[in-house]
Formats: C-alpha cells, sequence, structure tokens
C-alpha cells in the first residue's frame, strides 16, 4: 500500500518558502512517500512551481469548507499528516478526515487534535529551522541550510518575456509594497530617493514588483522616478512574477514573501526590516543584506504600528546604495 503523506500548508507566501528547505530535506529523506499539499487556493501557484509538491488539494472557505475539505480528504488514504501552521483550523482537518498520525506545533487548544504534538521549538532558531523541528528531522545550521529551488513552468517564462520585452536592461527590482501593512512598507519617498541614486549610477529599467494589492504602492514610487521605472503589479502571476525576479540583478524589498523568493532564487537582496525580527523571518541564503534601525524585535507585528513605521523611516536610502555596493552589484 502506498505511503500517503498530506502537508497542511501554512497560509503567507514568506512562511511557505521559509518551510520549503525543510520539506525538501524531508522529501528527499522519505522518496517512498506520496506527498499532497492542502492550502488555500492563492498559494497554489507558489506550491505548483516548487519541486517538493507532487499533488495539491485546496482548503475551502468557512465552517462548512472545514468539513467538506475533510471529507473529500477521507477516502484518499493518508497515513499521516505534517501540519505547518498553529492554527486550530489546521489541526481540525486532518483530525476531521479521520488521518491516523496527526504531527504538528501543540498550540490552540489542538492537543486533542493532535496525537504526535511538537511541545515547543528550541531558543534562538529561525523559522526555516524550526520546520525540521515539525518534520522531525535533525536541524542543520543556518548557513548549512539546503538550498530549494523554485521551476517557474514554461508559461511564466513566456509571460515574464512578453513583460520585459522592449525594456532595457539590466533590470532591478523593487517591492514597495508588504501584504502586511504598513508595519512593514520602507516610506515610498525612500523608495523613489534610492531608485533615483541607482539609475543616475546604473543604466536599465527599475521594475516594480508585487500583486494587485500593492499597485497604489508600486505606481506612486513609478510616478516618483520616471519613464525608466515600470510597474508590473497585478501584472504577473506568482510563477511570472518568479521569473521576472530571476532576470534582475539585484532587489530592493520590504520584508514580504517577494523578499523570500528573491533570496532563496539567489538575486542580490537588500532586505529593510522594521521591528520585525530577522533572526527568526530574515531571508535565506547568503546573497542578502539586512537593513534595520530598531530596539525591538518581534514576530508579532500588528498591520499598522507606530513603533514599526518610525523604524523603517529610520533606514536611508544611502544606506541603501551602500548595501547595493556591498553585494558588489554596483560600483
Amino acid at each position: 500500500m502506498d505511503r500517503r503523506v498530506l502537508i497542511v500548508s501554512v497560509n503567507w507566501l514568506g512562511d511557505a518558502v521559509m518551510a520549503l528547505p525543510a520539506l525538501e530535506a524531508w522529501s528527499k529523506d522519505n522518496s517512498d512517500a506520496s506527498i499532497s499539499v492542502l492550502c488555500k487556493p492563492g498559494l497554489a501557484d507558489f506550491w505548483r512551481i516548487t519541486d517538493f509538491s507532487q499533488d495539491l488539494e485546496f482548503i475551502e472557505k468557512g465552517f462548512d469548507g472545514t468539513r467538506r475539505t475533510a471529507k473529500r480528504l477521507r477516502p484518499r488514504g493518508f497515513s499521516e499528516a505534517f501540519v505547518l501552521p498553529n492554527s486550530l483550523r489546521s489541526a481540525v482537518i486532518p483530525w476531521m478526515a479521520k488521518i491516523p498520525k496527526r504531527r504538528g506545533m501543540n498550540a490552540q487548544w489542538r492537543n486533542t487534535l493532535l496525537n504526535d504534538g511538537v511541545p515547543g521549538f528550541p531558543e534562538g532558531l529561525h523559522q526555516a529551522q524550526e520546520n525540521f523541528v515539525l518534520l522531525g528531522l535533525p536541524v542543520p545550521e543556518l548557513t548549512a541550510l539546503p538550498p530549494v529551488h523554485l521551476s517557474p513552468l514554461p508559461g511564466h517564462k513566456t509571460e515574464s518575456e512578453s513583460l520585459l520585452s522592449g525594456l532595457d536592461g539590466p533590470f532591478w527590482a523593487l517591492t514597495p509594497g508588504a501584504a502586511r501593512g504598513p508595519s512593514k512598507k520602507w516610506p515610498a519617498e525612500n523608495f523613489i530617493q534610492a531608485g533615483k541614486e541607482l539609475l543616475d549610477k546604473e543604466k536599465g529599467t527599475i521594475l516594480l514588483l508585487g500583486g494587485n494589492g500593492d499597485a497604489t504602492s508600486c505606481e506612486e514610487v513609478q510616478a516618483g522616478l520616471g519613464p525608466r521605472a515600470v510597474s508590473l503589479a497585478g501584472r504577473t502571476t506568482l510563477g511570472g512574477f518568479t521569473d521576472v525576479l530571476k532576470q534582475c540583478k539585484a532587489a530592493i524589498v520590504n520584508d514580504s514573501g517577494g523578499m523570500h523568493i528573491a533570496a532563496v532564487l539567489g538575486v542580490p537582496t537588500v532586505a529593510i526590516f522594521g521591528i520585525t525580527d530577522p533572526s527568526k523571518t530574515g531571508p535565506l541564503g547568503n546573497s542578502s543584506v539586512v537593513l534595520q534601525h530598531s530596539d525591538i524585535r518581534s514576530r508579532k507585528v500588528p498591520r499598522d504600528c507606530p513603533e514599526a513605521r518610525a523604524a523603517l523611516a529610520r533606514v536611508t536610502p544611502r544606506e541603501v546604495i551602500d548595501a547595493l555596493q556591498q553585494l558588489e552589484v554596483i560600483s
């Protein structure tokens, strides 16, 4: 009988990227397993461009959606489930689906739903390392995490080629938006100033990247930069976004899902943090510089927080340009 394993996905893009090193390591050690990922539809494109996902199942909305999702999973014959999020609902679904082994973090009254609960994480781990604990794997040093692979599909490559056609390279990515809100957004005027200094020094085109919700932020920065900047916000699929990023010489990013994608692609990245803790959720790999001016460190930050906005504003455009020089992508 096949060994069928369900991975209950996290809900944020950045969290999903940080889960990949552990998931790919687990998959390599468990080559006999047939793996399905249960996710919200909004993350489907991400899982499709990973080398990890073999099959996708989707979580339906609402209480009735939870029940229907579990009912749909029950006949699939999963022998075990790994629950990556800490929410109650994420643990309810595999329990209702009667999956025999259910492993995840003991939190939010989930002890009765998980029969292989993880009581907590050792101190000092990055979130990417915590996922190794969740999956029952030895925890590597942060500098020794296995590389992950994001592989845009042929249609994504066609999409990026069409969007970049006629634009002068090299390309420089800026991501002025952040799904989490103002607490993770460097001021637009700072993006504009850094972009102007970059364009004064270098040839090419600045690409303003993001989703539909980032269009206003990207258009504001584009207007401030002029004709050598182009907003692609909301004009790409996630796969297309990834392939566009791969064409960029460097990226200036907020603490966001886009930051995590740029970092694991190996794009030289300047990441601007407010009060979130980069030792817990900073970019992976060795091609990034994190800029932060705050004595406060927190993993849980409100969507709009005065302390976070003040900390972000303290990072100067000059520091960003200096960081690009440190990464040796500009002179």
